[in-house]
């Protein structure tokens, strides 16, 4: 009573109910029930880290949530045990860590931690150093540039014998004044995407609709996952609600994925490619952080 008292009085409803059967869902007391663990969360700052994107994760768990949150820097990384944790929040690569604190991280979400990974640069660096997998769109320019670049690194090995074959690959000339105008066409630097959410993941509990507003401030698009269950968040056929954004990069978004829940070993990694928490005012998208954090134990790649 004591406890159903506390909570009532912290504002949580409370509802008498007659029997364990329900209408619709598990029944109460079901086996299909979980028992979740209080969550310890880490957050990795310092150098090589962006205090504006710690910082937004700081403000949301520390003033909103009212959770605790321990703060580490990088160079502290290699003396703690990362099993007294059960989530690390990653805002940034991390390329300069040794060999042994990269092993630490792996084993840390194979022994059943939550590794949050968040935005395009971390999500890649760990795709590169083999933590996570990542299949990466691409437009037909950099298809292009990258198997000119192969052909010639075969080419000086083979002592440039297909001299012919390569010059059908290289890039049609262009003028130089334009060089920074379609540098900048490439980038996104705040635009509002469509984001269609699977409310039944356990990373969308809570919302009612599918239509999510996502910032996005990058040009990275990841493909789905290849586990079915496992994109909780991907963007709709033309999802380009606000900002700007080129025809290629438009054309690359539709259908890709905004968040992807990557299983190892008894844990998981979720791969979240925007700004979930920008400035501390992109309030819609907030919770996606917080569901991976309070349902951290549900985050499992059905077969």
């Amino acid at each position: 009573m004591l406890l159903l008292r506390s909570a009532a009085e912290a504002g949580t409803p409370v509802y008498p109910v007659a029997s364990s059967f329900t209408r619709s869902g598990i029944d109460l007391g079901s086996r299909d029930f979980h028992v979740l663990k209080k969550p310890k969360v880490m957050i990795v700052t310092g150098p090589g880290t962006s205090a504006y994107d710690t910082g937004e994760i700081w403000h949301l768990l520390d003033r909103r949530v009212q959770m605790p949150l321990t703060m580490v820097e990088t160079y502290r990384l290699a003396s703690i045990d990362l099993g007294d944790y059960t989530h690390i929040l990653l805002t940034d690569p991390m390329s300069s860590l040794p060999e042994k604190v990269l092993k630490k991280i792996d084993g840390f979400v194979k022994q059943g931690g939550v590794l949050w990974a968040q935005g395009s640069f971390t999500i890649d660096w760990l795709h590169k150093e083999e933590i996570t997998n990542v299949l990466w769109r691409e437009t037909a320019a950099q298809v292009a540039k990258k198997e000119l670049k192969a052909k010639l690194e075969n080419n000086e090995k083979s002592g440039g014998t297909d001299q012919a074959a390569l010059e059908t690959l290289l890039p049609e000339r262009l003028a130089f004044v334009d060089a920074r105008d379609e540098a900048a066409f490439r980038l996104v630097r705040g635009a509002i995407l469509e984001g269609s959410l699977d409310v039944s993941h356990p990373i969308g509990y809570g919302y009612t609709d599918e239509f999510l507003p996502m910032f996005r401030r990058n040009a990275k698009f990841m493909a789905r996952s290849d586990n079915a269950y496992s994109t909780p968040l991907i963007y709709t056929a033309e999802p380009l609600l606000s900002g700007c954004m080129s025809d290629d990069n438009q054309a690359l978004v539709g259908g890709s994925a905004g968040i992807i829940v990557d299983q190892r070993g008894e844990g998981a990694l979720v791969l979240a490619l925007d700004s979930i928490t920008f400035r501390a005012f992109w309030w819609g998208t907030q919770k996606l952080l917080v569901n991976a954090i309070f349902f951290g134990d549900l985050l499992e790649e059905p077969r």
